[in-house]
């Protein structure tokens, strides 16, 4: 029997995930672990390791590993942030709600610059930011649960 991977932690990887690194899922062990693109890149350019620390060799070794495995059968790529639209949720979550007392005006702050702040500052205003976390966590599971699916990767809910 396989491993299987918690939703709330592929969700973490992904909600967390800093520019200069990427997530990867160990099939085998159903682990969840960050490797920078930095060592990525020492492993594509096969880099001599003596230069480098301990744990940077480590790192650059399984970098190796994770490039040499292109059918994806021990090691797959979490994916990034871009594929969760944060703005199209914000949008969706704001046609969503039933008060448009709160509804319409939050639909206004979210076009232009400084959307993501004029939202933040209105979901506490209005008292509705742990609906907003709710329903963006959800929207999140939702493209997670279809990546695990079409890669045949067993999850579990928490």
């Amino acid at each position: 029997m396989r491993p299987r991977v918690k939703l709330s932690d592929i969700i973490n990887c992904i909600s967390f995930q800093a520019h200069n690194t990427a997530w990867y899922l160990n099939r085998e062990r159903g682990e969840l672990f960050s490797i920078s693109k930095e060592q990525l890149r020492a492993a594509e350019e096969d880099v001599e390791l003596e230069d480098y620390t301990e744990w940077q060799k480590e790192q650059i070794q399984l970098a190796r590993k994770i490039l040499a495995d292109e059918k994806e059968e021990k090691y797959i790529a979490i994916p990034g942030k871009f594929v969760f639209h944060e703005y199209s949720t914000m949008e969706n979550f704001c046609i969503s709600l039933d008060d448009e007392k709160i509804s319409k005006p939050l639909c206004q702050a979210i076009f232009g610059g400084g959307a993501f702040n004029r939202f933040n500052n209105y979901i506490h205003k209005y008292g509705i930011a742990d609906d907003w976390y709710k329903y963006r966590y959800n929207s999140m599971r939702r493209i997670i649960i279809d990546w695990c699916e079409s890669n045949n990767i067993d999850y579990m809910e928490k």
